[in-house]
């Protein structure tokens, strides 16, 4: 017997099937991420941007899949073309 008393968003949150768009909080785990590796950093930086899938994958592991792939990607390379 279906249960049709839940919304498609409460089945889809018990699941854990939603995907965090929230940037305060991808931008937290891009900062962990990038301090994991400050070496994998300075290469990226010298033009190996073959490296954004190493980032992206440590970020998807650290937010549990949730991470907003394009969202991500975007503040990742933010991130990354910060001089500071």
């Amino acid at each position: 017997v279906k249960d049709h008393s839940k919304t498609p968003m409460q089945i889809a949150e018990e699941n854990n099937l939603v995907q965090s768009s929230d940037s305060d909080e991808l931008l937290d785990i891009i900062k962990e991420t990038l301090s994991k590796y400050p070496a994998k950093v300075a290469e990226y930086k010298g033009g190996k941007t073959g490296l954004m899938g190493l980032f992206m994958g440590e970020v998807m592991k650290l937010s549990r899949g949730k991470a907003d792939p394009r969202m991500a990607t975007e503040l990742l390379k933010k991130e990354l073309e910060n001089p500071a």
